[in-house]
């Protein structure tokens, strides 16, 4: 059992006239072991030297935020979650970050494994600490499936089935040093992911803002900051002791607190998910769309096979029906026979006066056929 209980705490929080109340909660009543093994984080200094290179120190020029910030009003941040007696706080942590980063981006909620993400990872299948830089590292290349897919069950990895079409993946992350990079990051991408040093009094924590008092260094913790408020001097952070543990899951802790605030994490987007884990209306939508661009796809080759089609008859229509108006209309027929005849007749008719010009007749103009009686002649020694 612990050396201190709550009662202890709140008589130091009274004496000391703190912000906070003490009282039981669901970690009360934990041995020292089993309390202290939910405290993940082995070496906050060690995460923050290798996130450094990826650190964003100051503000850009001219950037604002509010004074004081909560994703909860924004309705952006999904339940309190469980690691129940395992150090796999910094994959709730994360979770917890990459979650409401995905009701920010999408608008609506996912839940995720966590134990995808402590137990299957490289991190192995333990309940031992980690760092949430290793961990994001992990998100951003192997990703994370659905709870539904590979439920937490500490230090096992349940194997998720149909993961490759289960798994979200973040862009990437980067990190904060300055409590208005802090502030900012949070009020405009989302909330953060922040390591601190936790000691026996805060297992004890109800409500109020929290600052350490009394009791013995039990180990590093991993939270999710979702807000802050500069009146008060404080961050709002998301917890993962279930809902029988300080406000409903949740806490707050002043600025400089414990080293809550000597850097933090942010997921960066966009975030990748598989339309498998998007909403039916979503899912409708896509597939709406691509039966809509396949029937278009598929009207439009008939339209272009019929079109075709009613040229090429067209053309061999036209051939046809020139070689049907010859071929069955004897009236057509006739006409061209008697425009050929009246040919031949002018042809003679020029003949003759050609000859009579040159004095080369050899009949008297009493004897001479009429143009008619010629033509009529002529014709008759045409026909059978």
């Amino acid at each position: 059992m612990s050396s201190i209980g709550h009662r202890d705490v709140q008589n130091a929080i009274n004496k000391a006239g703190a912000r906070w109340m003490a009282g039981p909660t669901s970690l009360s009543n934990l041995s020292d072991a089993d309390w202290r093994i939910r405290l993940g984080v082995i070496n906050r200094e060690e995460a923050y030297a290798r996130s450094k290179a990826m650190a964003i120190a100051a503000v850009p020029v001219g950037a604002t935020w509010p004074t004081s910030f909560d994703w909860r009003d924004q309705g952006k941040v999904t339940a309190i979650r469980d690691q129940l007696n395992c150090g796999s706080c910094v994959s709730f942590g994360s979770v917890a970050a990459l979650e409401a980063k995905i009701m920010i981006q999408e608008g609506f909620a996912l839940d995720l494994s966590e134990g995808d993400l402590h137990f299957c990872s490289s991190h192995g299948a333990n309940c031992n600490g980690w760092w949430p830089d290793e961990a994001l590292d992990q998100l951003s290349t192997r990703g994370v499936c659905d709870e539904a897919c590979a439920l937490y069950t500490p230090g096992t990895c349940n194997d998720c089935v149909d993961r490759s079409n289960r798994t979200v993946f973040l862009a990437g992350h980067h990190f904060y040093r300055s409590r208005d990079t802090m502030r900012l990051g949070i009020s405009n991408e989302g909330p953060l992911i922040a390591c601190f040093d936790v000691y026996e009094d805060f297992k004890h924590y109800k409500c109020g803002v929290y600052g350490h008092l009394n009791g013995d260094f039990a180990g590093g913790h991993c939270v999710c900051v979702i807000g802050y408020d500069d009146d008060g001097q404080y961050w709002i952070c998301k917890n993962s002791w279930g809902e029988l543990w300080g406000s409903g899951g949740f806490f707050c802790i002043g600025y400089g607190q414990c080293g809550i605030d000597d850097g933090m994490w942010s997921i960066d987007g966009p975030i990748s998910i598989p339309l498998s884990l998007r909403p039916k209306d979503q899912k409708d939508t896509k597939d709406n769309k691509d039966s809509k661009d396949k029937d278009k796809d598929t009207k439009d080759n008939k339209d272009r096979k019929d079109k075709d089609k009613d040229a090429k008859d067209h053309k061999e229509g036209a051939g046809k029906e020139k070689d049907r108006d010859m071929a069955f209309d004897p009236i057509r027929l006739q006409l061209a026979q008697l425009a050929q005849r009246i040919e031949e007749v002018a042809q003679a008719v020029d003949s003759l006066s050609a000859q009579v010009a040159q004095g080369k007749s050899f009949i008297t103009p009493e004897e001479r056929p009429t143009i008619g009686e010629q033509a009529l002649q002529q014709d008759k020694t045409k026909k059978p």
